[in-house]
C-alpha cells in the first residue's frame, strides 16, 4: 500500500500535538515488503525494493528510479515520475516522462493522478493539471495529498477563497497534516 499512496504522509501528518514522532523507518517498511513479497516474482517487487530503498537514502537512487520510465509496465513510470518531481527535474525530463503515461491511470489508484497533476501544474498546463487531481480525488476524496495538490493549483490560478476552503476541507480530514496548518498560518 505505501508504495501506491504518497510516502511522505506519515512524515507531513504526525501523532496529535505533544507526542512523540518517531522518524519514519524505511528499513522496517523494507523488512516488511520483503517479507510480503517472498512469493510474488516480477517487476513490482523489484520496482518496490529499489523505491523503498530510494525512500531510506535519501534520494541517492533517484537516476535508477527514473529510467524506470522507459519501462513497459505503469508501476515503473510512475516511481520514475516521482523521482523526477523530487529532484525537481526540467521541463523537458518531465514533459518526456508525461507522454509515456496512459491516459487512464486509475490502474494504480489515485496517487499516480497526483503526480501526473503535479508534474502538469509545474509546466504550466494547469486545465490538464486540474483534470487529474479531480480525479485523483474522485478516487480518494480524502487523500491529503491529492487535496494540498488540489489547493495548490487553486492558488496558483489566483483561486484564493476556494484555496483556503480546501485547505480546511484537509485539515477536518487530517487535522495534524503540517503543510495544510502551516499554510492557515501564513492568512
Amino acid at each position: 500500500i505505501l508504495l501506491r499512496n504518497d510516502p511522505m504522509y506519515e512524515l507531513h501528518s504526525p501523532a496529535p500535538w505533544g507526542y512523540f514522532q518517531e522518524k519514519i523507518d524505511y528499513a522496517e517498511y523494507l523488512d516488511v515488503f520483503n517479507h510480503v513479497m517472498t512469493e510474488t516474482t516480477g517487476p513490482e517487487r523489484e520496482i518496490g525494493k529499489i523505491y523503498i530503498q530510494y525512500l531510506m537514502s535519501g534520494k541517492d537512487l533517484s537516476k535508477r528510479l527514473e529510467a524506470l520510465g522507459d519501462k513497459p509496465d505503469l508501476f515503473g513510470k510512475i516511481i520514475a515520475l516521482k523521482a523526477t518531481l523530487d529532484r525537481d527535474a526540467s521541463q523537458a525530463d518531465l514533459k518526456k516522462l508525461i507522454a509515456k503515461l496512459p491516459a487512464n491511470l486509475a490502474d494504480f489508484g489515485y496517487y499516480a493522478y497526483v503526480l501526473r497533476g503535479e508534474a502538469l501544474m509545474r509546466l504550466g498546463e494547469e486545465k490538464d493539471s486540474q483534470r487529474d487531481l479531480t480525479r485523483a480525488l474522485d478516487l480518494s476524496p480524502r487523500a491529503a495529498v491529492a487535496q494540498w495538490a488540489y489547493a495548490s493549483l487553486l492558488k496558483k490560478q489566483g483561486r484564493q477563497t476556494e484555496a483556503d476552503q480546501k485547505i480546511q476541507e484537509l485539515l477536518s480530514y487530517h487535522p495534524n497534516y503540517i503543510p495544510a496548518i502551516v499554510w492557515t498560518l501564513k492568512e
